[in-house]
């Protein structure tokens, strides 16, 4: 069997340099800092950074006095973030696993998705199978943060292809929207130093609705709604889906 997109650590070494720039990693502050707001966090809390990459938001939410716990299955993004973990000198749980087969009962008071983390699995059904992961590892009033470009901010902005470029990278990025709207197909082209490097993936993109659909089939009770980090509502003004849903 063909091994997934997402499951190809190559995939994610070679185009890491550019999902995580330097500007990405500068933003992590803000987005906690606002997010811990919004969800009305304290220091102490458990916290499960699911997806967690190369933990540029484990270690903002460590610093923020939280105990974190960050999920992922790239194991070179998992080396960086202990890596960082250990320079920093955060007490940082980073687990190597598959986010269809991670949960824990009732221990965390937060879950975060952030970064367009969603939609990558091949079955819809695996989605609802890893909200009810993180529904079951969350305690009773737990809440789950999600952050990701929504359908109607998509379709606001869309642009289907441009160029731009990064350190020594030149990027070329293409955008189609696939299956009645219900899938984004994203096509990298990255030169540097002469050589060529070619790839596409695609994921499910959700609207509002769709996501509180799903978060409400898997158990959640209520569930906002922002359109950026700082808390406005999702309306023509959005700039980001922002949900937080409640056990």
């Amino acid at each position: 069997m063909t091994k997934k997109w997402y499951y190809d650590d190559d995939f994610w070494i070679t185009y890491g340099p550019v999902m995580f720039d330097r500007e990405r990693n500068r933003s992590a502050s803000y987005e906690i800092d606002n997010l811990i707001m919004l969800a009305d966090l304290q220091p102490g809390d458990a916290v499960l950074d699911s997806c967690c990459g190369q933990g540029r938001h484990s270690l903002i939410l460590a610093d923020r006095g939280m105990r974190v716990t960050g999920v992922d299955i790239t194991r070179p993004y998992l080396k960086t973030a202990r890596e960082k973990r250990d320079k920093s000198g955060f007490d940082i749980e980073f687990i190597h696993e598959d986010i269809l087969n991670f949960s824990r009962a009732n221990a965390y008071k937060a879950a975060f998705n952030l970064y367009n983390s969603l939609g990558y699995f091949d079955d819809p059904d695996d989605d609802r199978k890893y909200f009810r992961n993180i529904y079951d590892s969350l305690e009773p009033g737990g809440k789950f943060i999600i952050e990701c470009t929504g359908k109607e901010v998509l379709a606001r902005d869309f642009r289907d292809c441009f160029w731009y470029e990064y350190d020594d990278f030149k990027i070329m990025v293409e955008y189609a929207i696939n299956l009645n709207w219900t899938e984004l197909e994203t096509r990298w082209i990255f030169l540097k130093e002469g050589k060529e490097t070619d790839a596409t993936f695609r994921h499910r993109i959700f609207s509002a609705l769709e996501l509180a659909q799903l978060l409400s089939e898997t158990g959640f009770q209520m569930i906002e709604f922002f359109g950026d980090y700082e808390g406005i509502p999702y309306d023509q003004n959005a700039r980001r889906l922002i949900a937080i849903a409640t056990k």
